[in-house]
């Protein structure tokens, strides 16, 4: 298999971070380090204090991208449930899945030296993805599921 040719990498880079974080004021580097992050943490809970800590934002800084992603259907976030009641748990550290495999990699193929996405956790989101899926169509709405 050939690799994606850099151009196409770059403008999927674009619409991550002209469209998607256009809000967020931050530069192209900061947003690839907090994409390269976020999506590093994927099949374990989300802790995005460390992050801002790690990448000296605030955690606000990285919850509001997040959102954004989530608003542009580039990622998914896996809530953790409270069993008895079945609804989120206050507080809970969500898990954030990518909607594509190339999402999840793109700061790592944009800039090798960036950390790549652990293939099991890319397994793991493309299983969750097509639960995700078949959920919507049996007449679930994206949101609920």
């Amino acid at each position: 298999m050939e690799p994606e040719p850099q151009m196409f990498l770059d403008d999927l880079f674009d619409v991550i971070f002209r469209d998607a974080f256009s809000a967020s004021q931050l530069s192209a580097s900061t947003t690839s380090a907090l994409f390269e992050r976020v999506l590093a943490s994927t099949a374990s809970p989300l802790n995005m204090n460390n992050i801002a800590k790690d990448l000296s934002l605030s955690a606000e800084t990285v919850r509001r991208p997040i959102g954004y992603l989530t608003g542009a259907y580039l990622v998914w976030r896996c809530l953790h449930w409270d069993e008895p009641k079945w609804t989120a748990k206050e507080r809970a550290q969500d898990k954030v899945y990518a909607v594509d495999p190339l999402i999840a990699r793109i700061a790592h193929l944009r800039n090798s030296s960036r950390t790549d996405v652990d293939p099991t956790a890319l397994t793991e989101m493309q299983l969750g993805m097509a639960i995700h899926r078949s959920a919507y169509l049996s007449g679930t709405r994206w949101g609920d599921d």
